[in-house]
C-alpha cells in the first residue's frame, strides 16, 4: 500500500503498482566524517557507473518479487495480493464491535463503541454529543475548551466486565491509517489538535491542521507517525492492546468541531499478523483469601486462627465513644466460635460463628462503672475481621489501585433478635491519620434468613496506597440480646482494573 502524496490515503499497489508506469528513482551519495576526528576533508566522491540488475530466476520480474541463490537460501514466494482490513469506529453512530476471547472464540460478544471525554485540570470542559443532527447525517459535534490545559474525546471499549475489551490493530503500523472527516466551526488562534490511539502501554499522537470555515474535510493520519511519536514521547504504542481507538485532542486553546465516517483502515497482505478487531481479554483473577470453609480449624482451639482479629468498640446509651480493644479472635465464648452441624448442603461439619463480647465490661463506664452489656444500656460494636495482608502490615500497594476486590461467603441466621445489628464490611483505615475510617463498604446480615444464603460484596482500590484494608463481620449490640450469624465458604479475590 502506499499515498499518491505524503497525507494522501493509502492505496492498494496491485499487481506491480506503483512500479507499472513511468518513474524515477533516486540514488543518494554523500561523504561524512571519519570516525577518527582527524582533518581530512574536504573530499571527492567520485562515481564510475550506477548499475541497475534485474534477477534471472525471478519468479515475476514485472512484479519485482525479488530472487535468492546459494545453498541453504529460501525459496522466493510470490506474496499474495494485498487487501484492507478495516474497523468502523463512528458513521452516524458509535460503530457495533464483534469483540472475540481467543481462548474462547466461540462466544463473542458484540456491543457498540462508547464515547468518552477526559480532561487535565478542572479548568477544561469538553461537551460530546454523539447525535448531533447535520441534514440527513448525524454526526458527532465536539466542543473543547482547553485554554490552560488539554481536553479530548474518545471512542473506547465498551464495558464488558468482567472481561476487558481492548482492539488489535496487529500489522497496523506498516500501511494502516485513521480515516475520519472533520468539520471546525470555530477555533481559536494557536489552538493545537491531535489525533491518535492509546494503548496499555502507552499513546500516540499526530497534530493535523485545522481551518474554521464549517467545511468538511477528510484527513488520513498513519499509524506508523502515531508509533513513531509515541517513542519520541517516551512511551510506547501498543498496536495489539488498544484501549481508544480514535481521540482527538486539544490544547491551548479553544475549539468547535463535528466528525463522521471514522474508521481504522489497515493494508495487509499477510492474514497472520494483520488485523484490525475487536479481543476480550478474561482477566486473571487472584485469590486474596480463603476460600476458607473452617473444616480444618481446630474446634477445641482457644482462637480461631488462620489470621482472624477482633476490635470492640464501647459507647453509652447515647451513641458517646467511651474505649476499643483488640485481640485474636476467639474461640468463644465470646466474639467468635468454630460451630459444629449448622452446614447445609454446600456446608460442612463447621461454620464460623460470630456475636457480640456479651462478658463487656465490668468497668469503663463514667467514674469507672460497668459499660456496654454489663451496663444494660451501652452499645458493644463487635469486628471480627482479616487484614489480609498480615494483621497490622501495610495491606494496600501501588500495585492494588484500580482494582477491585470480591468478598463472597455464604451467611445462616443464628440467634440475632431485638435491636441487635449484623453487616459484612470492607473497611480501609488510614493509619497516617489516626486510622480513621477512608472507605467503608457494606452488606446488611440483620435480616439474613434461617436458610444459608450466599452473599458478595465489592469495593475497587482508590489512591489508597499505604492504608490498611480489612474484610470481615460486624455485630451491633446491647442488653444482652441475641446477635449471632453464621458465616461459611469466605473467599476474597481481586481483578485488575482496566
Amino acid at each position: 500500500a502506499y499515498p499518491q502524496d505524503a497525507d494522501g490515503v493509502y492505496t492498494l499497489g496491485t499487481g506491480a503498482a506503483p512500479f507499472d508506469q513511468s518513474f524515477y528513482l533516486l540514488l543518494s551519495l554523500a561523504v561524512g566524517s571519519n570516525a577518527g576526528g582527524g582533518s581530512t576533508f574536504p573530499q571527492v566522491l567520485e562515481i564510475d557507473a550506477v548499475r541497475v540488475y534485474e534477477c534471472a530466476n525471478a519468479i515475476d520480474p514485472v512484479a519485482g518479487t525479488g530472487c535468492s541463490t546459494g545453498t541453504g537460501v529460501p525459496a522466493v514466494v510470490a506474496p499474495g495480493e494485498p487487501y484492507t482490513d478495516m474497523l468502523a469506529v463512528y458513521t452516524d453512530a458509535p460503530a457495533t464491535v464483534t469483540f472475540v476471547d481467543p481462548a474462547d472464540p466461540g462466544n463473542p460478544v458484540s456491543s457498540a463503541l462508547v464515547p468518552d471525554t477526559a480532561t487535565s485540570n478542572g479548568t477544561v470542559t469538553v461537551n460530546s454529543n454523539i447525535a448531533a443532527a447535520d441534514g440527513a447525517n448525524t454526526v458527532w459535534n465536539v466542543d473543547i475548551n482547553a485554554t490552560s490545559g488539554v481536553g479530548s474525546v474518545f471512542m473506547r471499549a465498551p464495558d464488558l466486565s468482567p472481561s476487558t475489551g481492548f482492539f488489535n490493530l496487529s500489522g497496523s503500523e506498516t500501511a494502516g491509517e485513521l480515516l475520519f472527516r472533520m468539520r471546525v466551526t470555530s477555533a481559536l488562534p494557536g489552538t493545537v489538535v491531535e489525533v491518535g490511539l492509546d494503548s496499555t502501554a502507552g499513546n500516540g499522537r499526530q497534530a493535523i491542521p485545522v481551518t474554521a470555515d464549517s467545511t468538511w474535510r477528510q484527513y488520513s493520519v498513519k499509524v506508523n507517525d502515531l508509533v513513531t511519536n509515541s517513542a519520541l514521547r517516551g512511551t510506547s504504542l501498543d498496536l495489539a492492546s488498544v484501549l481508544n481507538l480514535f481521540t482527538v485532542e486539544a490544547s491551548t486553546g479553544a475549539i468547535t468541531f463535528d466528525l463522521d465516517d471514522i474508521e481504522v483502515v489497515v493494508a495487509c497482505r499477510d492474514t497472520g499478523a494483520c488485523e484490525t478487531s475487536g479481543r476480550i481479554s478474561t482477566p486473571v483473577v487472584t485469590t486474596i483469601y480463603g476460600p476458607q470453609d473452617f473444616e480444618n480449624i481446630d474446634i477445641m482451639s482457644d482462637v480461631i486462627g488462620d489470621g482472624w482479629s477482633f476490635f470492640i468498640n464501647v459507647f453509652d446509651d447515647v451513641a458517646g465513644y467511651l474505649f476499643g480493644y483488640p485481640g485474636a479472635a476467639p474461640n468463644g465464648p465470646q466474639i467468635s466460635a468454630i460451630a459444629a452441624d449448622q452446614g447445609g448442603p454446600n456446608q460442612g461439619a463447621q461454620q464460623l460463628s460470630i456475636y457480640s463480647d456479651y462478658d463487656c465490661c465490668a468497668g469503663g463506664g463514667p467514674g469507672g462503672s460497668p459499660s456496654g452489656h454489663q451496663s444494660a444500656t451501652g452499645l458493644v460494636e463487635t469486628n471480627v475481621f482479616q487484614e489480609p495482608r498480615g494483621v497490622g502490615a501495610t495491606s494496600i500497594s501501588a500495585d492494588d489501585v484500580g482494582d477491585t476486590w470480591t468478598f463472597t461467603f455464604d451467611a445462616k441466621r443464628g440467634n440475632i433478635e431485638g435491636s441487635s445489628q449484623a453487616l459484612a464490611f470492607f473497611k480501609v483505615l488510614n493509619p497516617s491519620t489516626g486510622f480513621s475510617q477512608t472507605a467503608f463498604v457494606t452488606a446488611e446480615m440483620t435480616n439474613t434468613p434461617v436458610d444459608w444464603t450466599p452473599y458478595s460484596l465489592q469495593i475497587t482500590i482508590g489512591e489508597w496506597t499505604g492504608q490498611l484494608l480489612q474484610f470481615g463481620f460486624q455485630t451491633n449490640a446491647r442488653n444482652f440480646e441475641g446477635s449471632g450469624i453464621f458465616y461459611d465458604n469466605i473467599e476474597v479475590t481481586s481483578t485488575p482494573g482496566p
